[in-house]
C-alpha cells in the first residue's frame, strides 16, 4: 500500500465517516522537520500565506469577471417589450464553485466549476418565479498542505426547488433567491485513509443576481448563491458564482 503518513483514532478496520472526519480524528502522523532559526520560520510562513491568499483573490476576481459576461452581453442588446409577461422559461448555467469545507488542519480544497440547466414559471406580473434546478459539481481535490498531495477528490450535484423574488418590472432587473432540495456528493480516498463516502442529504441555498432582458425571449444573468448541506454533509458549504442564459417561452 502508499504509505500516506496518517493515522486514525478509529477502531482498526472500520472506515472513517464524515462524523470522524467532521471531529478530526483524521490526523497526519508526527514528522521531523529540520530547524529553522526563528525570523527563517516566520519569513517562510508569512511569505507562504500571502501568496495563497494573493491566489484565491486572483481566482475569485476572475471568475467573476467571467459571471459578467452574459450580462454585459445582454447589455448590447437591449430591446425589451414595454410589458414584462408571466410564462414558463428554461436555461443553462456555469460557473464556479468556491467550496468552504470544513476540513482538519493540514487539508485543503481546491476551487471548482459547476453548470446545469434550470427551468422555471415566472408569476405575479413578472415579479417571482418558482425555479427547479440541477446543477453539476465537477471534481474538487481535497490536498495535503505539506507537503502538496492529493488526498481525495469531492464532487457531487444538487437538485433544488426555488423562489426568486424581483426588485422590478424594469429589463434589468435584481433579485434575491431561497431554495431548498437534495445534495448529492461523493469523496473518493486516493489514499486509503478512510475518506470515501456516498452521501445524499437535505441541503438550502440562499442568493442573488441581476437579469436583462434583451427581447422578447432571451434574458442573460449573472448569479451569486450559498448552498448549506445538512446531517453527514454540514460541514461541506460551497459558494457559487454563475453566469447563465434563459429562454421565455
Amino acid at each position: 500500500g502508499v504509505d500516506s503518513g496518517w493515522s486514525s483514532q478509529a477502531s482498526p478496520g472500520k472506515l472513517l465517516s464524515l462524523r470522524h472526519l467532521r471531529r478530526g480524528h483524521l490526523r497526519r502522523a508526527p514528522r521531523e522537520e529540520p530547524k529553522l532559526p526563528t525570523e527563517h520560520r516566520d519569513s517562510r510562513s508569512c511569505t507562504t500565506f500571502r501568496a495563497s491568499r494573493l491566489d484565491r483573490l486572483t481566482r475569485v476576481l476572475t471568475l467573476a469577471g467571467f459571471a459578467l459576461l452574459p450580462v454585459i452581453t445582454g447589455c448590447q442588446f437591449l430591446d425589451t417589450p414595454t410589458r414584462l409577461s408571466d410564462g414558463f422559461y428554461a436555461g443553462a448555467v456555469a460557473g464556479a464553485s468556491l467550496e468552504q469545507f470544513d476540513l482538519p488542519s493540514g487539508l485543503d480544497s481546491e476551487t471548482g466549476a459547476t453548470f446545469g440547466l434550470r427551468g422555471g414559471y415566472r408569476f405575479f406580473h413578472h415579479r417571482a418565479a418558482l425555479e427547479f434546478s440541477y446543477e453539476e459539481l465537477v471534481v474538487v481535490d481535497l490536498e495535503l498542505d505539506t507537503p502538496r498531495l492529493d488526498v481525495g477528490e469531492f464532487s457531487g450535484r444538487t437538485f433544488m426547488a426555488q423562489l426568486k423574488g424581483y426588485a422590478n418590472d424594469a429589463p434589468i432587473q435584481g433579485y434575491g433567491l431561497v431554495g431548498v432540495g437534495l445534495i448529492d456528493a461523493e469523496i473518493k480516498d486516493n489514499l486509503g485513509v478512510g475518506l470515501a463516502a456516498d452521501e445524499s442529504e437535505l441541503a438550502i441555498k440562499l442568493g442573488g443576481g441581476m437579469e436583462v432582458h434583451t427581447g422578447a425571449h432571451w434574458t442573460f444573468f449573472v448569479e451569486g448563491a450559498w448552498t448549506h448541506p445538512t446531517d453527514e454533509l454540514d460541514d461541506f458549504d460551497f459558494i457559487t458564482v454563475l453566469g447563465g442564459v434563459n429562454y421565455r417561452f
